[in-house]
């Protein structure tokens, strides 16, 4: 992905540096936003030897930019990246050389605690690569003269998956919710458990037991999906390969307000409400089947229910 932006102020040149930029002569400058949940960490190229290969730039900080990432990912837990280099670059025109600058970008990267950086990283340094060679290729005949700096733009990764079985927070703790909560205590699949659950409703007592549904644990399909923390974005790959299946999923904060995180274009056969929710440390999440949307709208609700009963019947 290539920015352009004509360049309007010189880059400010320090001591002597080796070409490239060895790690130990540049300088990391780090800016914070969102009470440090994102960041953007710039490492400048010192100038008086002049950079004028990206490669070299990249491939010689390489190594800092993975320990950069992996610093802030024991930080966050978890972390969405992306590369982005200014760079000079120059043309020749009918009117004489043209100078401009260009931001080469990476795409945007996850990196989780259980994974490594190094290949993100090496990811995101062949997309800039990648970048600066269909920047030749368009047709305008620009070469990249000097690379200024590399900056790493970084942010908190939470993906909004399912887990194991925790419990409800208070305001929803109600049997007249009709919230069935299935203990999945022994594994991730509580979205696997839900969606059995609604298939095939249970007419005995403590329909959250995952014993009831046991029988029935092959009769999804999850394609190449990974069933155990099911992620809310792969919902509607889900429904393309089960096209039964129909989903609303919806959260709810402390004060009892309902948030949708999801809706399907169509109700299906078996439509499947889910509530979504995390422990009181925000560290799990978990999905819960909603047996009925209004009732458990209302229960959580009464005042606001009764006005719009009252506003229904004027």
């Amino acid at each position: 992905m290539v920015h352009c932006g004509r360049r309007r102020h010189p880059v400010q040149r320090g001591g002597a540096a080796a070409a490239g930029g060895t790690p130990e002569e540049n300088e990391w400058e780090t800016e914070f936003a969102l009470d440090g949940v994102a960041n953007i960490h710039r490492l400048t190229m010192r100038q008086d030897d002049q950079i004028h290969d990206l490669n070299i730039a990249l491939i010689a900080n390489k190594e800092r930019i993975i320990a950069r990432v992996r610093q802030q990912l024991l930080k966050l837990k978890g972390l969405k990246f992306w590369l982005t280099v200014r760079v000079g670059a120059s043309r020749e025109t009918k009117d004489g050389i043209e100078e401009d600058e260009k931001f080469l970008r990476s795409q945007n990267h996850i990196v989780l605690p259980a994974h490594t950086c190094e290949a993100e990283v090496e990811k995101c340094i062949l997309e800039i690569i990648d970048a600066s060679d269909n920047l030749k290729l368009q047709g305008s005949s620009w070469q990249i003269t000097e690379v200024f700096f590399i900056e790493v733009s970084m942010a908190k990764y939470s993906p909004m998956r399912g887990s194991s079985y925790i419990r409800l927070p208070p305001v929803l703790a109600n049997a007249r919710m009709g919230i069935i909560n299935i203990q999945n205590k022994n594994d991730n699949e509580c979205f696997r458990w839900c969606c059995l659950a609604a298939k095939y409703p249970c007419d005995r007592p403590h329909p959250e037991r995952v014993t009831h549904y046991e029988d029935y644990y092959d009769t999804l399909n999850f394609g190449r999906m990974e069933s155990a923390d099911f992620k809310i974005d792969n919902i509607a790959r889900f429904e393309k390969i089960n096209p039964e299946f129909s989903f609303s999923v919806v959260t709810c904060n402390r004060d009892k307000v309902f948030h949708p995180l999801y809706a399907s274009y169509e109700k299906s056969e078996i439509h499947v409400c889910l509530l979504y929710f995390s422990d009181t440390k925000g560290l799990k999440y978990h999905y819960a089947l909603v047996t009925d949307m209004d009732q458990m709208l209302y229960s959580a609700v009464p005042v606001l229910a009764l006005r719009m009963r009252e506003t229904s019947t004027e």
